[in-house]
């Protein structure tokens, strides 16, 4: 299955994703894929394992090496409160359109 199909299916259905990103391997609850203003695809995740710690990050789909679907996430509630601390601590999260 090609990497954006993962992603969307991790999204849909509330699952981590296991990733290499940038030499790294991270643990990331997806949220978000779209397009920045500059027409690039990203990832927009909590991580919550490797990588610079825990928080709300932004992946370049391009640079994502290998992925593993993982576990299912928490509940609806748990998770909405997730991202909504984890939007209100990144500033880029603006640059994203929803696709």
């Amino acid at each position: 299955m090609a990497l954006i199909n993962t992603i969307y299916e991790a999204i849909d259905q509330r699952r981590m994703l296991s990733l290499v990103y940038k030499g790294e391997t991270r643990t990331v609850e997806p949220y978000i894929v779209g397009y920045t203003d500059k027409n690039k695809l990203l990832l927009s995740a909590v991580q919550r394992s490797g990588g610079s710690g825990s928080g709300f990050r932004s992946f370049d789909v391009e640079d994502i090496r290998s992925y593993e679907d993982r576990s299912p996430l928490l509940g609806n509630a748990s998770r909405l409160q997730s991202a909504r601390s984890a939007l209100r601590a990144c500033p880029e999260a603006g640059l994203i359109r929803r696709v």
